[in-house]
């Protein structure tokens, strides 16, 4: 239940397909395969939640001092890698609704149902039980903290810092372990689907009523919430269980620098394409997705026609190559992260290429972040959290 969104307020938004308005999808076997790999791609998004994790990459270089830990980087990294695993685990008791207005309202789930963060409105109870806390609640918290600890063994500059000179048996451990939590997580992910609530109607729901101080804590909440779609989950961890082998940890000869750099590519063109992608729902509730184009949206398994005046609500635009290029942009961020990457193409770096290594990335998840907050995406494609609606 990490905070992600459908829509931003900003945005000029398309109208609701209603279910009756896109005929039912039409499916054989390999139809239904390619649907539900693109559907479990998509609950990837919600292993963990993406701003915390973007935070911890941009700052545990600065805090390890790039794995030359002494006593007081030691501790200060600690204290990020607790901080952002608590995150983690509390950031999956939240979830969000509309109110009659179409006002977005984030709140904690409790045993008695969802208790709203900011008091601006009160759901009925009947409404509010549907969201109370569940057992699946706890074990998606649990299962997302062993990610960010797959996440942060990832990191070379966190390993270096708490094991400096690991024996063979050490290190053995450090390389298979969070491969073996992000093959698991990966695999739960897709196959533990949580169950859907009933979408709240508008008239269910009173009108938010905000202060400017719950106004600025519910715009804080949307902007974190865009930052979901800043790259495809799915990706990002393929690139992070394949960085490490395809690079021999940093040790490159020839084949793994080839290998390493078709890697990268690989990834990054992913990145790109998947940002022109976006997904709907027929009159029976089932998801199709689809590439947008200059004419609409193209279905990718053909299962279904769209009438043509939505389809051409789902056009491409100037944005979404915006988002393409930043989406790349982001991801070269998280490539120059991974120190196994940094020292396969840069073995030996001199000062001023050590400095252009350690501040790129960091500039980069900035500007990137900034312009999703500001500049948020609406598709919900492949590999990208699923809308609702």
């Amino acid at each position: 239940m990490d905070i992600k969104l459908e829509h931003d307020k900003d945005e000029e938004k398309l109208p609701l397909l209603r279910n009756t308005e896109v005929p039912e999808a039409e499916r054989n076997l390999v139809q239904q395969a390619i649907s539900q790999t693109f559907e479990s791609t998509a609950h990837l998004a919600n292993l963990l939640p993406t701003g915390t994790v973007l935070a911890f990459q941009l700052l545990s270089p600065i805090f390890t001092n790039l794995g030359n830990c002494d006593s007081t980087a030691k501790t200060m990294t600690s204290f990020l890698v607790a901080i952002c695993g608590v995150s983690c685990f509390l950031l999956c008791f939240t979830d969000s609704f509309r109110d009659s207005k179409g006002n977005i309202c984030y709140g904690f789930a409790t045993v008695r149902g969802l208790w709203i963060i900011d008091g601006s409105t009160t759901l009925p109870p009947e409404i509010a039980a549907k969201y109370s806390i569940r057992f699946i609640d706890f074990m998606h918290a649990v299962m997302s903290v062993l990610v960010f600890a797959a996440v942060a063994l990832f990191d070379q500059n966190v390993v270096n810092c708490f094991f400096p000179a690991p024996d063979n048996e050490t290190q053995e451990i450090l390389t298979a372990l969070p491969v073996g939590i992000a093959m698991d997580a990966e695999a739960s992910g897709t196959q533990n689907q949580e169950e859907k609530l009933p979408l709240l109607s508008n008239a269910e729901i009173p009108e938010a009523e905000r202060n400017q101080i719950q106004k600025a804590i519910t715009q804080t909440f949307e902007s974190t919430a865009n930052l979901a779609n800043l790259l495809p989950t799915g990706t990002v961890l393929a690139f992070r269980l394949l960085s490490p082998i395809f690079t021999n940890e940093g040790s490159c000869d020839l084949v793994s620098k080839t290998m390493t750099a078709v890697l990268v590519a690989i990834c990054g063109a992913l990145c790109i394409l998947l940002c022109f992608t976006d997904s709907i729902k027929d009159s029976k509730g089932n998801i199709c997705y689809g590439f947008a184009t200059f004419s609409g949206l193209w279905l990718i398994d053909g299962s279904t026609t769209l009438p043509p005046e939505f389809a051409a609500k789902y056009k491409l635009r100037f944005i979404d190559f915006m988002h393409a290029a930043v989406s790349a942009l982001l991801f070269a961020a998280i490539a120059l992260f991974d120190q196994n990457v940094v020292s396969c193409f840069f073995p030996e770096p001199s000062l001023e290429t050590e400095e252009i290594l350690r501040v790129l990335p960091v500039g980069i998840g900035i500007f990137c972040s900034i312009f999703f907050v500001v500049f948020p995406t609406k598709r919900h494609g492949i590999g990208f959290p699923l809308s609702t609606s």
